[in-house]
C-alpha cells in the first residue's frame, strides 16, 4: 500500500510539471517561438528545477523508458527525411554534400577546442557540446560516455535557439515578410496509411532492439532512424510520422530535459549562453569559408546553400527554404548527411583521439 502511494504521488507531481508544461508550449507556439513543442516545455521545467532544490517535490524524475520511446519517435522522423526523391537527387549534390562533411568535421573540432580550452569543459562535455549536428542523438551520446548532461543540453539548445532565431529573422528581413515556422509554412508530406502507422511502430521497436544488440551509441535514437531511414529510401513506408505524434513527443522530451537542470547555477547558464555565442560566430565564419569553395563549382543560390550549411534545426531550415523558393529536398538532404557525420562518425573520433583525457568536470568557474 505504500508503494502505490508513493507511486501515485510521484505521478501527481510529475501530472502537475506537464501541465505547467503543456501550457508553456502552447504560449511557446502562440508567441512564434521555433521549436516550440521542446523549447517552450524545457524552459519552463528548466526554469522550475533550477528554482527549486534537487530532490524538491516539484521535480520529479522523468521515466527513462518513456523518454526512450520518444527520443525514438525523433529518430523516426529524421529517417522519414530518407525518401526516394532525395536519394536519386543526392547524387547531383556530390560536391556540396563533400563540402558538408569538410565543415561539419572542421566545426566539431573547433568547437571542441573552444569549450575545452575556452571554456575549461572536461573532454566528453567539450565533444558532445561542439558537436554540430544531432541534437537529440548528441545528448544521448554525452551522457552514455560520462559527460555533463546539463551543461551539454545548455549549449546544444542555445546553439539551436540562436540559429532558429537569428536567421529567420535575418531571412525575414531580407524577404520583407515573415519566414520559416511563423509563416505559418508546414512540410508537405504524404498521408499516413494504417499500413505505414504499424511499419513505423515496428521500426521504433526494431530499431531500439537492434541497437541494444549491437551496442549502438545513443541507440534509442540511431536505431530507429536507422531502420526508419532504410524503409522510407527503399518505399517501404510512404508517410511520414504525424506532426501530432512529433509534437507530443517533443514536449516530453522537453520536459524530461529540462528537468535535469535541477541543481544548476545561473551563472553556469549565462556562461553557457556566452559560451554558444562564440560558437555560433565560428559556426558563421566556417560556413562562409566553405560556401565561397563550392560556389563556384555548382549553380545554387548562396541562400539555399547558406540554409544547407547552417547547423540548425532541420525542420526549420526546410520551412524557410519553402518561404524563399528554395529547394527544400537540397536542404533536408544536407542537413540530415550532417547528422548522419556528427552521429556516426564524429564519435568514433571521439573515441579514439579524445575519450581518457583527464580533466575537470563542468563548466569552469
Amino acid at each position: 500500500m505504500p508503494t502505490t502511494r508513493l507511486t501515485l504521488r510521484l505521478l501527481a507531481r510529475l501530472g502537475s510539471v506537464l501541465l505547467v508544461t503543456l501550457a508553456a508550449a502552447q504560449v511557446a507556439r502562440w508567441g512564434g517561438m521555433p521549436l516550440p513543442w521542446m523549447l517552450g516545455p524545457l524552459i519552463a521545467a528548466a526554469t522550475l528545477a533550477m528554482s527549486r532544490p534537487a530532490g524538491h517535490w516539484l521535480v520529479p524524475l522523468f521515466p527513462n523508458n518513456i523518454r526512450s520511446i520518444c527520443v525514438g519517435v525523433v529518430g523516426l522522423m529524421i529517417g522519414g527525411s530518407f525518401t526516394p526523391a532525395l536519394m536519386s537527387s543526392a547524387g547531383e549534390w556530390w560536391i556540396t554534400l563533400l563540402g558538408m562533411a569538410v565543415v561539419t568535421l572542421v566545426l566539431q573540432w573547433l568547437n571542441y577546442l573552444w569549450f575545452r580550452r575556452g571554456m575549461g569543459l572536461d573532454p566528453t562535455t567539450a565533444w558532445f557540446s561542439g558537436s554540430p549536428g544531432g541534437l537529440m542523438e548528441n545528448i544521448a551520446l554525452g551522457e552514455a560516455h560520462g559527460g555533463d548532461l546539463r551543461v551539454i543540453s545548455a549549449l546544444q539548445f542555445l546553439r539551436i535557439i540562436l540559429v532558429v532565431i537569428t536567421l529567420p529573422a535575418a531571412f525575414s528581413i531580407w524577404n520583407g515578410a515573415p519566414v520559416g515556422s511563423s509563416a505559418g509554412v508546414q512540410v508537405p508530406g504524404p498521408p499516413l496509411t494504417a499500413t505505414d502507422g504499424l511499419l513505423l511502430v515496428a521500426a521504433l521497436v526494431l530499431g531500439q532492439w537492434g541497437a541494444r544488440r549491437l551496442s549502438l551509441p545513443a541507440g534509442v535514437v540511431v536505431g530507429p532512424l536507422i531502420v526508419s531511414a532504410i524503409a522510407h529510401a527503399t518505399g517501404l513506408i510512404g508517410g511520414q510520422v504525424p506532426p501530432a505524434l512529433v509534437s507530443g513527443a517533443q514536449w516530453l522530451i522537453g520536459t524530461a530535459l529540462g528537468l535535469r537542470f535541477a541543481g544548476m547555477q545561473r551563472a553556469r547558464l549565462v556562461q553557457c549562453l556566452g559560451g554558444a555565442l562564440v560558437a555560433l560566430g565560428i559556426s558563421a565564419v566556417a560556413v562562409a569559408a566553405i560556401i565561397a569553395i563550392v560556389r563556384p563549382f555548382i549553380d545554387i543560390p548562396i541562400s539555399a546553400l547558406l540554409l544547407s550549411y547552417i547547423p540548425g534545426g532541420v525542420v526549420e531550415m526546410g520551412l524557410i527554404a519553402l518561404s524563399i523558393g528554395a529547394n527544400p529536398v537540397f536542404v533536408t538532404a544536407h542537413h540530415v548527411f550532417r547528422i548522419l557525420i556528427a552521429v556516426i562518425i564524429t564519435p568514433q573520433i571521439f573515441l579514439r583521439h579524445v575519450a581518457g583525457r583527464g580533466a575537470r568536470t563542468g563548466v569552469a568557474k
